[in-house]
């Protein structure tokens, strides 16, 4: 948590917290790592990505950024990766990465987003969320 002031006042407190989850691709030897993060005066951004690197700063040529609060995902197999997130939320990376298939399904509309956020575990997939 940092201060920020605004003519020699102390205003708030500035929230951060960062969280990272790591998936291993074992057959292929790649490691990718979600990094979720949330931040601002009143914590209202969030952003989630999809990184060969586990800290840095986001390169939008390499990396998938959410701007969303949750993304579901499962592991198909020793090469593939499937996401839901939010379709106007979603900013895919330019650059494929090497021996990994990355599949984006865009959630369309409130009722697909709700129905993910309720029965992910039905559907066998797991949840990225910057609030754990």
């Amino acid at each position: 948590m940092s201060l920020f002031y605004y003519n020699n006042l102390k205003v708030s407190t500035f929230h951060k917290k960062e969280n990272t989850i790591i998936l291993k691709f074992e057959k292929v030897r790649k490691v990718l790592f979600f990094r979720s993060k949330i931040w601002g005066v009143s914590g209202n951004h969030e952003e989630i990505v999809l990184s060969v690197n586990r800290t840095g700063i986001v390169n939008h040529e390499n990396d998938y950024v959410f701007y969303s609060s949750e993304i579901y995902f499962k592991i198909v197999d020793e090469r593939t990766l499937i996401i839901y997130a939010p379709e106007s939320e979603i900013s895919k990376s330019v650059i494929p990465f090497s021996g990994i298939r990355i599949i984006v399904n865009g959630l369309k509309n409130y009722d697909d987003i709700k129905n993910y956020r309720i029965k992910y575990k039905k559907y066998g997939l797991n949840k990225v969320s910057v609030y754990n």
